[in-house]
């Protein structure tokens, strides 16, 4: 065991770093420039040379962004007008949407964010 350890710390260790970055207070992502802000340091940081890009960052943001764009579509199914077929009832990409935030957390393909997002509700009346 101690000459595999050995190996490890001689071959491994120095070429292979494992960074964790852990943001206590994001913001408000709703608004658009706080979240670009935010997507544009996760950009850099998987940009790094000898990054993994994105496969290797654990950022809950862009599952969140499939889960508005999946609710975004299938509320446009139901607003369907057959008398305007060809209407399209979305302009640009989904928003961020805190209200969206624990549903999301509670969904079979998400719910392992859990273990990483933390709610908080700091309103005045609690709601």
């Amino acid at each position: 065991m101690l000459e595999l350890d050995n190996y490890r710390i001689r071959y491994q260790v120095p070429v292979f770093t494992q960074a964790t970055v852990f943001v206590n207070n994001p913001g408000d992502f709703s608004d658009k420039e706080r979240l670009e802000l935010m997507n544009n340091m996760v950009g850099e940081f998987e940009n790094i040379t000898g990054s993994w890009g994105p496969v290797g960052t654990m950022y809950f943001v862009r599952d969140f962004m499939q889960f508005e764009t999946a609710l975004k579509f299938e509320e446009e199914e139901y607003d369907y007008d057959p008398e305007e077929p060809d209407k399209k009832r979305h302009s640009g990409g989904p928003n961020f949407k805190n209200e969206d935030l624990s549903t999301f957390l509670v969904w079979p393909e998400y719910d392992f964010w859990t273990g990483f997002i933390q709610l908080q509700n700091d309103t005045i009346d609690g709601r």
